[in-house]
């Protein structure tokens, strides 16, 4: 009988000191919380530039087009020394996330598709103390991607001259190769020089005399930059032989 007593109280007693602790325990975390939340400070709903680039080893087979000025909303918690020293990174601009982007292996042969680029947490720079929070759905940047071809295009002379007077200028190298999008240099049949005022004198087409200027060949087709070698032509009168 005794011996019941005893293993109750002892029972009762190993109880009693685990319940002490695990109240004990749990009135520590509750005050952690709340001092760890007292000594945060948020910056709430900052835009934040994106910069994406393509992946260096596929530059030269395709090429990436990024809607300008892309940003991300994002909040930031941390203590309040951290909070205000990187307070002033933001009003410099200088927190931009970067983000490197590879075209996968399946759409290798592809010469034109859309997708999105997903911003994380860990793709905004932080320094350490400082946590970054994304909304969710807007942490996308949609992206187009172009496989890059080479194509040798006629040049077309871009200057307002008259139909006559340009069956006497010859445009040296008549044609230029052209780096871009391939579906665009596909259905691309001549590449224009930018506009020019030809300063060619008229006595020198009635003197037979050769005159000669450089003007640049455009780098854009269909509002996409294009590479463009050479990217200046010559284009010379052509001297009618005298008569006698």
């Amino acid at each position: 009988m005794d011996y019941k007593i005893l293993s109750n109280w002892l029972k009762f007693k190993w109880v009693d000191r685990f319940s002490s602790l695990a109240v004990a325990f749990a009135l520590a975390l509750m005050a952690w919380l709340y001092g760890s939340n007292r000594d945060q400070e948020i910056i709430d709903n900052v835009t934040i530039p994106v910069v994406v680039t393509l992946n260096s080893l596929q530059q030269d087979h395709f090429m990436l087009d990024v809607v300008s000025n892309m940003k991300v909303r994002v909040s930031f918690s941390g203590s309040p020394l951290k909070i205000r020293e990187f307070q002033r990174s933001l009003e410099h601009d200088e927190c931009v996330s970067k983000i490197e982007y590879s075209v996968t292996e399946e759409r290798l042969g592809e010469y034109k598709f859309g997708d999105n680029v997903v911003i994380s947490e860990s793709d905004i720079p932080v320094p350490q103390g400082v946590r970054a929070r994304l909304v969710d759905g807007k942490n996308k940047i949609p992206v187009t991607v172009y496989r890059v071809g080479e194509k040798l295009i006629p040049v077309r002379l871009e200057s307002g001259m008259e139909g006559s007077v340009l069956n006497q200028i010859l445009i040296e190298p008549a044609s230029v190769l052209v780096k871009g999008p391939i579906e665009i240099l596909e259905r691309t049949k001549s590449m224009p020089t930018h506009f020019t005022a030809i300063p060619f004198s008229p006595m020198g087409f009635q003197n037979n005399v050769s005159q000669s200027v450089r003007v640049s060949v455009v780098e854009e087709l269909e509002g996409k930059p294009v590479k463009v070698l050479p990217a200046k032509v010559l284009i010379r009168s052509i001297p009618e032989p005298k008569k006698t």
